[in-house]
C-alpha cells in the first residue's frame, strides 16, 4: 500500500455524495504547497475521497480554509479521453482519505467522540468518559509482594523528573 502524508487547505467545504442504503462518500480538494528554492512555490490541487465514518466526520467538522494533515492512499487507474480528436488512455491518479485531522499548529481543537454506530459490529460506540474533579483518583500499582526493595523503588510515584 502506498500512504502518504498531505499538509495543506480546503479549498471548498466537502461534499458528502453518497446515496442511501450505500456507503457514506466524501470528497474535497486540498492545496497543497511546495517550496522549489527561495522564491519559487508550487501549489498542487489534489482530490480526496474519504468513506464511512469518516466520510460523515469530514462533512460534519470541517469548512473552507481549515488547514489539515491528510494520510492518503494513491490510486491510479487507466482512463480513455479524447485528446484533439483522437481517442487516447491516459493514467489518473487520485487518493483516498484514510485519516484527516486539523494542523494544530494553525488552530486548537476540542475533541468530541462519535455516538455514531461502529460501522464493523453495528453496536454503539462508549461516550468518552469525562474527567470529574469530585472522582477518588485511581488506586496506584504496588510492587508485588516479595519484590526487593531495589525493585520497589523503581516504581514510587514521586515525580522528581
Amino acid at each position: 500500500m502506498n500512504t502518504q502524508t498531505f499538509v495543506g487547505n480546503l479549498t471548498a467545504d466537502p461534499v458528502l455524495r453518497s446515496k442511501s442504503g450505500q456507503t457514506p462518500r466524501a470528497t474535497f480538494r486540498l492545496a497543497v504547497s511546495e517550496q522549489r528554492g527561495e522564491d519559487n512555490e508550487v501549489t498542487h490541487f489534489l482530490d480526496f475521497t474519504a468513506w464511512g465514518t469518516l466520510a460523515e466526520n469530514v462533512v460534519e467538522s470541517l469548512k473552507k480554509g481549515t488547514r489539515l494533515v491528510v494520510l492518503g492512499r494513491v490510486n491510479t487507474y487507466e482512463q480513455a479521453v479524447e485528446i484533439d480528436g483522437e481517442g487516447k488512455k491516459i493514467i489518473r491518479v487520485s487518493f483516498t482519505a484514510t485519516a484527516v485531522g486539523p494542523d494544530l499548529r494553525w488552530a486548537t481543537v476540542e475533541v468530541e467522540r462519535n455516538q455514531k454506530a461502529n460501522a464493523s459490529n453495528g453496536k454503539a460506540k462508549r461516550p468518552a468518559q469525562d474527567d470529574d474533579e469530585d472522582e477518588a483518583p485511581a488506586p496506584k500499582a504496588k510492587a508485588r509482594a516479595g519484590a526487593s526493595r531495589k525493585a520497589a523503588a523503581a516504581f514510587d510515584d514521586d515525580d522528581d523528573f
